[in-house]
């Protein structure tokens, strides 16, 4: 991934957090977004946006999201998930 990159991250606990901020460090932009917002907004401390709907992706490779076994998954066209309509 291009270190001009613009990414994604739906859902900030640990190990979402901790992933946005390694994509930060290596000078990528980074979108974040949790269903509890307070869990996301510490990020904007470190440089990252925190967007309001998991749908606020738009012009951001991904999304960056944690996978239901454990595990990141990096989403692309065709690969939309709940909440997000077309054009997301």
């Amino acid at each position: 991934m291009a270190h001009d990159a613009k990414v994604a991250v739906l859902g900030t606990g640990i190990m979402g957090a901790a992933m946005a901020r390694n994509l930060l460090s290596a000078g990528m932009e980074v979108r974040a977004w949790n269903r509890s917002r307070e869990k996301a907004e510490p990020l904007a401390q470190d440089g990252a946006e925190v967007a309001g709907n998991p749908a606020d992706r738009r012009g951001r490779r991904g999304p960056l999201r944690r996978g239901d076994r454990g595990g990141a998954r990096l989403g692309g066209p065709g690969r939309r998930l709940p909440g997000c309509g077309a054009g997301a």
